[in-house]
């Protein structure tokens, strides 16, 4: 062949035939030179000559000009010559035989090109139908992650080469973007960025500044590992393997499209810019999968609202319950209520979770709550020791410090130490089965003025769970202040009504002219004592003789006077106990008695001459002594 005869220095590849007429004239051409132009000619050559500095001259080949057109329902088709001689009517008519052909031809063309279009469209359809019902079907955010991956999916099957494709929510101006992708990398499909100021960032903000739609981006080599150098450290969990594959790749070229609450965008790495039609695919997903997210966020909020009256209806319960509180007591059933609100709330099934007062104690005053294998509630209550594990101490310190709240994480020999610490606690019996420990477990306060609200789990506690919890504290924190409030005004109260007990008692002994007033004096002392609510049968004043040996009783029984009657500390075991408190330095006695010991103490007082006369009355009556008897006695001087 001709080429075959030329060396390489002497042929030149070019893109196309006029680029090669170009060629020739830029190096044949020049300033002050005339190329002649055969008409009919490409509208490109004069000016490929005026671009080499020459003069281009046209030159018609014929004496005039003839034309014969032919027009169909589809198509023109057009015959034409340098010629003043008009073509003739066979010519003419061989023309038309012509377009009549072609026109059929280009018919079916058409009707084919349609088919096809059409064939795309049910592709393009039922791809979006199978987004559309993805994306009707999330219950959670989370579903994003199989969102995207549907998204890429379809785009591969409408053959767009896609490499990489992504979501954009919650997005801020200058804030971080949070991305779920999909990509053929195996790369994280949950990734937070931070605003980075490059290239996509600015044209990401600025589009939605001004309420663009739509945007392309198309990057080199150079620049593409520019922007990846940048972009690549901030996404955790990435391989070095598609790192590599990133910063290898010839070039970068997305589309990116924007709706109201969502950004959707495309890549690949050839850097070759999507086409129109692939585009405007893009943007059609874009917007079905807008109105899906639309339908999802509001699902989203009407759930929120739905979760929200659980939760303020569950703080109404455990808050009623507080404010109904009048003594420690109380606090277990509390605790009881809050328990059960916290399970209905669908927290953790396996939480252990109460309530630990630290104000005003050096220990922390614990009521524990758990569920029981048979679904009653197991209750721990008592006095913990906080210095008997790490975990008690931190979160001691840190309630001091004023924090809002500690978090401790338990590994499988933690739990075991903290568990046999508790079950040696004398004031706190806990019992913990120490052969069905947890192999781990958290631990979680939420702290409030006068203690903490705890939570121990086998799962880390969700930021939804967490809140609700802290928001039990705020609630709990606000009517226990109330509830010792409360307790303070009942103690006054009680302080008042006590020293007004005080005040007749005293002034009934102050008015007392001889000792035989004493046994009126011991009634009112009685019935006062009674008015405290101090459930006591009887009550009176001994006075005692000189060496303390015995004394002379003035009681009061339910009300009843008795005559005064003479008591010796020497004769039995009980009076001997007195007689040795007498003695003592101490101010206040406690003796309980019962069984042989209760029999021998009436035993003796029945041998008493004075006694004899009550002891047969109360026989008379049919009533019986007591089983069991405590007895207070103080000394004054």
């Amino acid at each position: 062949g001709i080429l075959s005869q030329k060396s390489p220095n002497q042929v030149i590849l070019s893109p196309g035939g006029k680029y090669s007429c170009y060629l020739a004239i830029l190096a044949t051409c020049g300033a002050g030179d005339e190329v002649i132009i055969p008409a009919p000619y490409w509208v490109s050559y004069p000016e490929m000559v005026k671009l080499a500095g020459a003069t281009p001259r046209v030159v018609f080949a014929g004496d005039g000009f003839a034309r014969s057109i032919v027009f169909m329902k589809s198509i023109m088709l057009t015959i034409s010559k340098f010629s003043a001689v008009p073509y003739t009517d066979e010519q003419n008519l061989i023309l038309k035989r012509f377009a009549k052909v072609f026109e059929q031809t280009y018919t079916r063309f058409l009707d084919l090109q349609k088919a096809e279009e059409q064939a795309r469209e049910s592709e393009v359809e039922l791809a979006l139908e199978r987004v559309r019902s993805r994306s009707i079907a999330m219950h959670g955010s989370d579903e994003l992650k199989e969102v995207i991956q549907v998204i890429f999916d379809q785009l591969a099957q409408l053959n767009i080469h896609a490499e990489h494709a992504g979501i954009v929510v919650d997005y801020e101006p200058n804030k971080d973007f949070h991305f779920w992708v999909a990509d053929t990398q195996n790369i994280p499909s949950r990734i937070t960025v931070p605003y980075l100021d490059l290239i996509w960032d600015k044209q990401f903000t600025e589009a939605k500044k001004k309420g663009k739609d739509f945007f392309t981006t198309q990057l080199d080599f150079e620049e593409k590992n520019s922007f990846y150098k940048e972009l690549l450290p901030h996404i955790k969990g990435l391989t070095k393997k598609a790192r590599d594959f990133y910063l290898a790749c010839p070039g970068l070229a997305a589309s990116t499209v924007i709706q109201n609450d969502i950004g959707l965008y495309i890549e690949n790495f050839s850097g070759i810019a999507f086409t129109d039609e692939e585009n405007s695919i893009l943007i059609r997903i874009g917007k079905v999968f807008q109105q899906a997210y639309t339908r999802f966020l509001d699902l989203q909020k009407a759930e929120a609202q739905s979760r929200e009256s659980q939760i303020e209806a569950a703080l109404e319960r455990v808050r009623s319950k507080t404010m109904a509180m009048h003594n420690s007591r109380d606090v277990k059933e509390t605790v009881k209520t809050f328990f059960d609100e916290i399970l209905k709330l669908g927290i953790d099934k396996t939480i252990r979770c109460g309530i630990g007062i630290l104000e005003g104690h050096e220990g922390m005053e614990t009521w524990s709550a758990k569920a029981a294998d048979d679904g009653e509630v197991e209750m721990r209550v008592g006095m913990l020791n906080m210095t008997i594990h790490p975990m008690l101490k931190g979160l001691k310190k840190a309630w001091k410090k004023g924090e809002k709240g500690y978090s401790y994480y338990y590994t499988e020999k933690d739990v075991l130490k903290y568990y046999q610490a508790l079950n040696n606690e004398p004031e706190y019996p806990f019992n913990a089965n120490l052969d069905n420990l947890p192999k781990r477990e958290y631990h979680n306060s939420f702290f409030f003025s006068s203690g903490i609200i705890f939570a121990f789990s086998e799962n880390p506690l969700t930021d939804e769970s967490s809140a609700v919890l802290h928001r039990f504290a705020e609630v709990f924190g606000q009517t226990y202040r109330r509830y010792l409030d409360l307790r303070k005004a009942e103690a006054q109260a009680k302080e008042a009504q006590i020293e007004a007990a005080l005040e007749k008692v005293r002034s009934r002994t102050m008015a007392m002219q001889a000792s035989s007033e004493l046994q009126e004096a011991a009634n009112v002392l009685f019935l006062e004592i009674q008015g405290l609510g101090i459930n006591a049968w009887s009550a009176g004043y001994n006075i005692l003789s000189q060496d303390n040996t015995s004394s002379i009783c003035w009681m009061s029984s339910e009300g009843v006077l008795q005559d005064p009657f003479p008591l010796y500390f020497t004769k039995e075991a009980s009076f001997i106990e007195m007689g040795k408190f007498l003695k003592s330095e101490e101010d206040f006695l406690i003796q309980e008695l019962g069984g042989k010991d209760l029999v021998q103490h009436y035993d003796y007082m029945k041998s008493i001459p004075q006694l004899k006369e009550i002891f047969q009355h109360i026989v008379d009556s049919g009533l019986t002594l007591p089983t069991y008897q405590i007895n207070h006695l103080c000394k004054f001087s």
